[in-house]
Parts: structure tokens; C-alpha cells; sequence
């Protein structure tokens, strides 16, 4: 119907060793959860490059800038998010620019600079300041 079923993977589980193979052999990220906390694997696409689509799940809404590093859709909107989908498979320039946002944004997630900044309240505490 959309004829996008030739370049749409549904990959199922994938095991630590293998994520970074299939996500830099990708185009899109798709996480279309219900329910979601902060996605790791949301966040591990986001600074592969990838451009995200994922649903408006609360944990997502914390990643996804809608139109920046990806795209937003409801829940369960199957429509939405195949809109979303044939959008960015058939803008390439758009998913680049999106890819190269969400991996600069996916460096404020990396453990070292939480580290940085739990250290530094921390501190901050200890002195009274």
C-alpha cells in the first residue's frame, strides 16, 4: 500500500553485540511504544545519527524535539506513523540534518558528563553553596 515494505525491517530482540551493526546499517529509528521511560535504545539510535520517530510516550517527549532530531506521533496512530515514516524515507537531506542534531543532543546522556554534573551539586553542597 505504501510500498515501503522492501526498506522497513522489523528486527525483533536484538542482542547488545548486534544494535550498533543494525543501527548503523539504518535510516530511521522507530520506537512506537505505548508506555516508555527514558528509552536506551532511543537514545543509542539518537547518537548513532539516526533521525527518530517514536510515539508521544512520556519518556520519549524527553528525547524527541519534534522536527529537530526526529518525529513526534500519538500513540497508536498507525496513520501518523506511517506518514511519518514516508516523509523522512523520502527526504534524505532531512534525515541527515535531523541525525547530526540528535547525535550532538545525545551528548548531554553521556555517563560522563552526568557524572560531571552530579559531582558538581555535590560539591556544591558540601561547601554550602
Amino acid at each position: 500500500m505504501l510500498g515501503v515494505s522492501d526498506l522497513v525491517h522489523f528486527t525483533g530482540w536484538v542482542g547488545q553485540e548486534d544494535v550498533r551493526d543494525w543501527l548503523r546499517g539504518s535510516d530511521v529509528f522507530v520506537l512506537p511504544s505505548i508506555m516508555e521511560g527514558l528509552s536506551i535504545a532511543l537514545l543509542q539510535a539518537m547518537a548513532s545519527g539516526l533521525p527518530l520517530i517514536a510515539s508521544t510516550a512520556v519518556g520519549n517527549r524527553e528525547v524527541i524535539r519534534d522536527g529537530y532530531n526526529g518525529l513526534s506521533v500519538p500513540p497508536q496512530d498507525t496513520d501518523a506513523l506511517a506518514d511519518a515514516l514516508v516523509m523522512l524515507i523520502g527526504h534524505s537531506g532531512i534525515r541527515r540534518e535531523m541525525g547530526e542534531r540528535g547525535e550532538e543532543m545525545a551528548t548531554q546522556y553521556d555517563w560522563r558528563v552526568i557524572a560531571q554534573s552530579y559531582l558538581q551539586i555535590l560539591e556544591a553542597s558540601a561547601t554550602g553553596s
